[in-house]
């Protein structure tokens, strides 16, 4: 993907398996999707408040 110059994003929750078992996490990586996708494909979103307790790593 980045070779050929598309964006992406990643996302790591340090504390999670396969799927989100913490609501925290859960939030976070929705909040996350939805300005990503709003950013490239368009529309809007609601910009990113403070989800205490999500383990979220975004590069």
């Amino acid at each position: 993907m980045q070779e050929a110059g598309l964006p992406v994003q990643y996302a790591l929750y340090t504390d999670e398996g396969h799927g989100f078992a913490r609501p925290e996490n859960r939030l976070h990586f929705f909040a996350i999707a939805e300005e990503f996708l709003a950013k490239y494909i368009g529309g809007r979103f609601e910009p990113l408040a403070d989800i205490p307790g999500h383990s979220g790593i975004v590069k």
